[in-house]
Formats: structure tokens, C-alpha cells, sequence
């Protein structure tokens, strides 16, 4: 499941350097590299959950689950309103000159990436309840991201929307895979 969330978060760099100029695959690497910053600020959070919700004499797992929900989507409003609010002057500081189509995409890769840190946290849950059949549906959505990505590469500013689109199949197929595996588990 975690080389699925890698590979997902992997591929628009990827899939920028086949589309675009180097220039212009430089400036969303570094829009994304910036984005993925969310996912990776996150990750703690998920991976502290793991063992908690893991117990079996638990009761409290839910609990756990809408905690650590919390904390991300906090991280995630906080973060991309920064992205938002200052998005030229946070490429400026991370990169030390002015990338204006990296600030262009800033907020839509950080909202991408802090989608898929939620996808990543149900994905983590449902793996320390042991619930976990089914998990090839979360190969579709790697496939749809594929296909929606090259459709749209007309430009960098669409190809990051594009990816946000992508993050938000991927998580709605995180959703998925949860409810096909509720109450499920493995012996």
C-alpha cells in the first residue's frame, strides 16, 4: 500500500518531465517538492496512529482515527492558506529566485499532496485494524491519474489541476477501499 501512495505522489514529476520543457518541468518539481512538504509534515501523525489503533483491547479507535483526521486537515488549512496567501514569496525563500509558474501551482499542489495525506492516514488505519482485502483497487486510481494527467498537459497551471483531480479520485478510492473492508478481518 505504500509503494501505491509513493508511486501516486511520484508520477506528476514524472509525468511533467515527458509533457513539458525542462524549464517548465523544473518549476513544478519545485512547486510539488514544496507540496509534498504537506504529505511528509504529516506522515508522524499517521504513522503514530498506526500503533494505537493497531490494539486490539482498544476500544477507542475511532477516537484515534478523528484525532489524527483532525490534526492533518489542520495541517492542511493552515498550509495551503500560506500557499495561497503567499505563494511568490515562499518559492522565493525555498528557492532563492522568482519561479512565477511554480507560484502559480503552489496552492493547488499543496491542496493535491494534503489529499493524499488523508488518503494516505485511511489507507494506514484500515492497514493497523487489519482490514485489508481488496487492496488492488487502489491500483485504479493510479491509472486514472495517468490517464487524466496526459489528457490535460496543454499547460503547467492545467496539468497541476489536473493532479488535484487525481488526488481527490485517489482519495475517494481510499474511501472505497475502507467501506469494501469495514468489518473485515484478516485472520
Amino acid at each position: 500500500m505504500t509503494a501505491v501512495v509513493v508511486i501516486f505522489y511520484s508520477l506528476d514529476v514524472w509525468m511533467a518531465r515527458i509533457f513539458f520543457s525542462p524549464e517548465s518541468s523544473g518549476a513544478y518539481a519545485i512547486a510539488s517538492l514544496l507540496g509534498k512538504i504537506l504529505f511528509w509534515g504529516t506522515i508522524p501523525i499517521s504513522k503514530a496512529m498506526m500503533p494505537l489503533s493497531s490494539d486490539s483491547t482498544n476500544d477507542k479507535t475511532g477516537h484515534v482515527i478523528n484525532n489524527s483526521i483532525f490534526l492533518i486537515a489542520t495541517a492542511i488549512i493552515i498550509t495551503t492558506a500560506l500557499f495561497y496567501l503567499f505563494p511568490y514569496d515562499i518559492i522565493k525563500i525555498f528557492t532563492g529566485r522568482d519561479v512565477n509558474v511554480a507560484g502559480d501551482i503552489l496552492f493547488y499542489e499543496g491542496l493535491s499532496f494534503g489529499i493524499i495525506a488523508l488518503a494516505n492516514l485511511l489507507l494506514l488505519y484500515n492497514l493497523s485494524v487489519n482490514r485489508f482485502k481488496k487492496y488492488w483497487i487502489m491500483l485504479v486510481p493510479l491509472l486514472i491519474e495517468i490517464i487524466i494527467m496526459s489528457l490535460f498537459a496543454d499547460s503547467v497551471s492545467q496539468f497541476a489541476i489536473a493532479f488535484l483531480v487525481s488526488s481527490v479520485i485517489f482519495f475517494a478510492f481510499s474511501i472505497v477501499f475502507a467501506y469494501i473492508n469495514r468489518g473485515r478481518k484478516i485472520a
